[in-house]
């Protein structure tokens, strides 16, 4: 029987391939939207799901990209969609801090934007 040997740090570099095999496929992406990058930094796999949010249809009034965000995961809670995977392959739900994390991200996206918009 052969004995398995974990070298120091090997827990780390597992990781750290799972999550950069996650995280090539999005490379590809032709468009991306604030929300899907904020969830991306955040640890979270963005699927379908967050590639149209709320407003996106063409209203004069459309939402913010926060009051997107909170609308998506509000509305991901109350109908159970399946719950999402984490670049580590984790199954999350919409109480995970990852998206704590990921509406942080957007934060400051909608912050940075405010900025250079006055500043244009």
């Amino acid at each position: 029987m052969a004995t398995k040997v974990f070298l120091p740090g090997s827990e780390t570099i597992d990781f750290n391939l799972k999550v950069e095999n996650q995280a090539k496929c999005f490379y590809r992406f032709e468009t991306w939207t604030a929300i899907m990058a904020a969830l991306l930094l955040g640890g979270i796999v963005p699927n379908d799901y967050w590639r149209n949010p709320p407003g996106q249809s063409g209203n004069s009034t459309r939402p913010s990209l926060l009051d997107q965000f909170k609308e998506l995961r509000k509305n991901m809670a109350e109908k159970n969609r399946r719950p999402l995977l984490g670049l580590d392959g984790e199954i999350l739900t919409v109480y995970s801090p990852r998206f704590h994390q990921a509406e942080r991200v957007l934060r400051k996206w909608v912050d940075i934007w405010g900025l250079l918009k006055i500043s244009l």
